[in-house]
């Protein structure tokens, strides 16, 4: 539990700041397309309402639930590349050409996954207007601690279950103060969630400006069962791939590409900006 938003952002901005921004890609024409960026549009639009309500009035509960299925080990010797992967590696010219290897990453990627784990995670946060917490007779902390027990997940190898909800004995006198949704709620203001895997229908619901009960989280975890997305995973660039025993050029080839890497990075980053005319100075607004 957060008393304002400053210390909300600390915090969240604190568990994001190891992970950069880069995207995992690969495509070949008539076989199969896969694509993953990490900086997700999602993330964006949650960090942007949670601005909104940045005042003074609010205070914020942060929760978040995993549901992990698989893990994945990518073997770190002999790896083989796909042919045409490999062609295209091949092709590029020895003389560094930014077009060219930037090309490379606009259809595979920056960087390949090393280790991965599969499932399903919900990150929800709740907006408790301050003022009218204090005509109950709870705290940020009671409300917390309420959340905090309803937050169990399970599962097993045969099929996954999940028991997870803000429902119990202990905090029903909580939640009718804090209300099921933000209509009926006398202290929450607003719900915002940002939800990976599951079907799009347990999503949806997930999504609306409701608390979770065990009943929908039971739904989607079945629908991660079958539609699990990366909620973890070790990464390591591209150019990583090119080695001497697929290249005779490897060294040129995998300098050239590191250069482009920055380059490419550089280019697609929020910070860039265009200059400024008539001695403007740039400044941030929301991710642009």
């Amino acid at each position: 539990a957060f008393e304002s938003y400053a210390d909300y952002m600390d915090y969240t901005m604190s568990q994001r700041t190891s992970k950069t921004s880069f995207s995992i890609g690969f495509g070949v024409p008539g076989v199969f397309n896969f694509g993953f960026n990490f900086s997700e549009e999602k993330y964006k639009k949650s960090v942007r309402k949670i601005r909104r309500s940045s005042g003074n009035t609010n205070s914020f509960i942060r929760a978040k639930a995993e549901l992990q299925l698989a893990r994945y080990i990518l073997k770190s010797e002999d790896l083989v590349l796909h042919p045409e992967f490999l062609q295209r590696l091949r092709s590029l010219p020895q003389v560094y050409v930014y077009g060219e290897y930037r090309q490379i990453y606009r259809d595979y990627g920056t960087h390949y996954i090393t280790e991965a784990t599969l499932g399903g995670d919900y990150e929800y946060t709740i907006i408790i207007n301050k003022q009218k917490l204090e005509k109950t007779d709870y705290s940020l902390e009671d409300f917390k601690n309420c959340v905090q027990a309803g937050l169990n997940v399970g599962a097993n190898i045969e099929g996954v279950y999940v028991s997870l909800g803000v429902k119990g004995g202990g905090c029903e006198g909580r939640l009718n103060e804090m209300g099921e949704d933000t209509k009926k709620g006398s202290a929450v203001e607003d719900f915002v969630a940002v939800v990976r895997g599951g079907s799009s229908e347990s999503i949806t619901a997930l999504m609306s400006k409701k608390l979770p009960t065990p009943q929908l989280m039971r739904l989607w975890g079945e629908g991660v069962r079958f539609n699990p997305d990366f909620i973890q995973s070790t990464t390591r660039p591209l150019y990583e791939l090119v080695t001497p025993r697929e290249f005779t050029n490897d060294a040129s080839l995998k300098r050239n590409l590191r250069r482009a890497l920055s380059e490419y990075l550089a280019e697609s980053s929020s910070c860039r900006c265009a200059p400024c005319h008539h001695n403007g100075e740039a400044v941030l607004k929301g991710s642009r």
